[in-house]
């Protein structure tokens, strides 16, 4: 069902006290959801971030693998432009961020309890965990290994994006490739 550019306006978000640059963002948040039944901006900014250069079908392979919709692509391929433009005019540098093709050097400094973290988090992943599985285990192999919840967080940030944050975790590694998931976490395991 094609959504008329009049309805469109009449009920777009009106943030109340938020800058232009915040407000467009929120434009693109509130109608994404509303024209494409996809994710909403937050996930669309992860999702266009993972993607990096490789271009529109890694963003329908990401969104495919996070278990969305993907009956309208023109219309998510039209919110993944304008999320490229939110990202590089208006987003701030805390939102920003790029998988790192090599461990990032600041993960080489990871401590040893939050290696053995995130080898039992690699041991544990599989195709097709949805985000809220993905952080209840984030916080159970935290348990395991004696450390708390947030030094996990920090370490599979740093492994991935050379970052100390990042979005929201276990969305974010669920959107990833396993394979390469579980690679990069071995590479900081003990011995």
């Amino acid at each position: 069902q094609r959504i008329g550019i009049e309805f469109l306006r009449q009920h777009r978000p009106q943030p109340a006290a938020l800058s232009k640059r915040s407000s467009q963002g929120c434009r693109i948040a509130g109608l994404a959801e509303m024209i494409i039944g996809c994710c909403g901006k937050s996930h669309l900014v992860t999702v266009v971030q993972i993607a990096g250069d490789r271009g529109d079908d890694a963003v329908l392979e990401i969104l495919e693998r996070g278990g969305y919709p993907l009956d309208n692509r023109s219309g998510i391929l039209g919110r993944a432009a304008y999320t490229r433009n939110w990202l590089a005019r208006y987003a701030p540098e805390a939102v920003k961020f790029s998988i790192q093709e090599n461990l990032p050097e600041a993960a080489r400094d990871i401590p040893a309890e939050a290696g053995k973290a995130l080898a039992l988090l690699a041991d544990r992943l599989t195709p097709g965990l949805d985000g809220e599985a993905i952080h209840q285990l984030l916080y159970e192999v935290a348990a395991e290994a004696g450390i708390e919840g947030k030094e996990v967080f920090r370490a599979v940030y740093l492994s991935l994006l050379g970052k100390e944050r990042g979005p929201k975790a276990g969305w974010f590694l669920s959107t990833l490739d396993t394979d390469f998931l579980v690679q990069r976490l071995r590479e900081l395991s003990p011995e």
